[in-house]
């Protein structure tokens, strides 16, 4: 939508010596093409890496904006090099002409980096599958997907305990996405009758899942994550279950299911989903909401971009 060139370095998606190669790879490109405009998706090392590109080719760079996920916006460091840390990420961010975040509520963190900053909500997905899940995955009965990653944020005691509560009937079914760690709660799900943990799957086959499912959760207690879930789901028009955070229903509005983060609450309204959710649906576009809001904040985006 910028018209920029996207470029991807994806050698190595794992480890930490993708952080080295990938700044290699970085400063090399540079070299050679000498760009005067650089958007990037924010880390710590690439952003080190492209204003020490800004400095050194003496006034040639004449853009810089940083697309900041909530985790590297946020990230902090402990021991004894947080304070080098702390000062080279204010540092880089110095350089930095636009920061754009996901939502208002990390406007906060970038002022504390001293950095313009601007939100900017993602833009739903394009859906393209209508095929059926494939029958490995679930059976032919009602099923709720919890959409995962893994990551600290998200309540796993609380998701193991409502797919549990869930199957425990015999009549609904419980899918859990993402690569399942070896050990804790939702590993020791693996067992039980009714619960499928397909791991990473092909992307038509998640988008299947997806429109398939009678109720999809996404769950975080992270107050000013927007997960990438729950855009998805309002893209197909699923049910869809989020904890009550401000953010979250300032975003996506009355077309999704709140609850509060405890496991009584949420049991309660993913039951509620599965049995209601659909003829909630039709009359509640969060999907139309969302689109409206990224047209809005996306235009305001590039005007900024285009006085520099």
């Amino acid at each position: 939508m910028l018209g920029a060139e996207l470029l991807v370095y994806a050698k190595r998606m794992s480890g930490s010596i993708r952080h080295v190669e990938g700044a290699l790879r970085t400063l090399w490109w540079l070299g050679r093409e000498r760009p005067r405009e650089i958007f990037l998706q924010n880390s710590f090392v690439l952003l080190l890496v492209c204003v020490a590109y800004r400095h050194l080719s003496f006034g040639r760079l004449r853009l810089l904006v940083a697309d900041c996920h909530n985790k590297s916006l946020k990230r902090r460091m402990t021991g004894s090099l947080a304070p080098l840390f702390w000062a080279l990420k204010k540092w880089s961010f110095a350089s930095v002409d636009l920061a754009i975040v996901s939502n208002a509520a990390l406007l906060d963190e970038a002022e504390l980096l001293k950095v313009r900053a601007m939100p900017l909500v993602d833009p739903l997905p394009d859906i393209t599958t209508r095929g059926k899940p494939r029958a490995s995955n679930v059976n032919n009965k009602p099923y709720v997907l919890f959409v995962c990653s893994h990551e600290p944020d998200e309540p796993t005691d609380m998701i193991a305990g409502a797919a549990r509560a869930l199957v425990a009937s015999g009549e609904i079914e419980v899918v859990v996405t993402g690569a399942i760690p070896d050990e804790g709660p939702i590993s020791e799900l693996r067992a039980l009758e009714g619960v499928h943990l397909p791991s990473f799957v092909p992307r038509a086959e998640y988008e299947a899942l997806m429109m398939h499912a009678s109720a999809v959760a996404v769950l975080t207690e992270d107050d000013d994550c927007l997960c990438c879930g729950a855009y998805e789901a309002i893209t197909c028009r699923r049910p869809t279950l989020l904890f009550r955070h401000e953010i979250a229903r300032s975003v996506f509005g009355d077309g999704v299911h709140y609850v509060e983060p405890d496991h009584a609450s949420l049991l309660a309204g993913l039951r509620d989903l599965v049995t209601n959710g659909r003829e909630m649906v039709p009359t509640h576009r969060p999907d139309l909401e969302v689109r409206e809001r990224f047209d809005r904040e996306f235009a305001e985006v590039r005007r900024a971009i285009d006085s520099r």
